[in-house]
């Protein structure tokens, strides 16, 4: 609640997502919401977001190491102010 009221976009990560990372705008103010590796989000934080985001990843991988997702956002939003 106190993000929306004070503008900033709420993004959560999801393997399900139809957006990929890098196909979501960072240029704005942004929380990016990660969840654990065994169970992801809860379901407050879809309801809640602005958007969902995916990783896509290869092979039968069906998560990624939270830390490791977590500086993959990271690094595209760094990238998308950086031009």
């Amino acid at each position: 609640k106190w993000l929306k009221e004070h503008g900033v976009c709420v993004v959560a990560t999801s393997p399900d997502a139809n957006m990929t990372y890098t196909q979501m705008d960072y240029n704005q103010p942004v929380a990016i919401v990660m969840g654990s590796e065994q169970y992801g989000l809860d379901d407050r934080w879809f309801q809640g977001a602005h958007q969902s985001v995916s990783i896509p990843m290869n092979g039968v991988a069906d998560s990624l190491n939270v830390a490791t997702a977590s500086t993959l956002m990271l690094y595209e939003v760094l990238r998308q102010r950086s031009q």
